[in-house]
């Protein structure tokens, strides 16, 4: 509640202090959603003339506070989730194994972590098999990368191996028992 007095105050707004604990105790998912809710009163008293009082708040806050509802996200839940829309076990997401069809789904979970939990990066790759805190910011990095790109992540065919299922030639050459090019390459190495 410090932090959101203190916002006011530097942003000259008048916030009593009811309208302080309603804030504060309806939106503590972080600090920064708690700032813009301020910025976002302070914006609609000043265009219309008003004080701010716990109704207007709850009003103007509406989308929200409607928002943030009964549900609580945590890790586990995205964890599951994303095993159940990839046809993977949770014990996958945090092996070491380092495969497509391991490596996608652990990093759109780290993904989704980041952004619908208040978790932080050591945080989230403890719960991913003790990986470092620098591995889920590259995962997060990658999926803001390709969702940019327009190239979302799917789910795999009920047949998927270890091979891309985006690429249909690597598919088909790994069903075979043929190496990738991309294989033959490292091997080299």
């Amino acid at each position: 509640m410090a932090i959101l007095e203190k916002k006011a105050e530097l942003e000259g707004i008048e916030l009593p202090q009811e309208v302080a604990i309603f804030l504060a105790t309806n939106i503590d998912s972080n600090v920064r959603e708690l700032e813009g809710s301020l910025t976002r009163l302070g914006a609609f008293a000043s265009l219309n003339k008003c004080p701010i009082t716990v109704d207007f708040a709850r009003e103007v806050l509406q989308s929200v506070l409607r928002d943030r509802g009964d549900r609580v996200i945590t890790i586990e839940s995205i964890q599951k989730a994303v095993c159940d829309f990839f046809r993977i076990r949770p014990n996958d997401l945090r092996s070491k194994r380092r495969t497509r069809t391991v490596a996608l789904p652990r990093q759109v979970a780290m993904y989704l972590c980041r952004r619908y939990t208040n978790a932080s990066f050591p945080v989230i790759g403890d719960r991913f098999g003790g990986r470092d805190h620098s591995t889920v910011i590259h995962a997060a990095q990658v999926i803001e990368r390709r969702l940019r790109e327009g190239r979302r992540p799917s789910a795999p065919p009920s047949s998927a191996s270890s091979a891309s299922w985006n690429d249909p030639a690597e598919r088909a050459m790994s069903r075979a028992g043929a190496r990738t090019a991309r294989g033959a390459e490292r091997r080299r190495l």
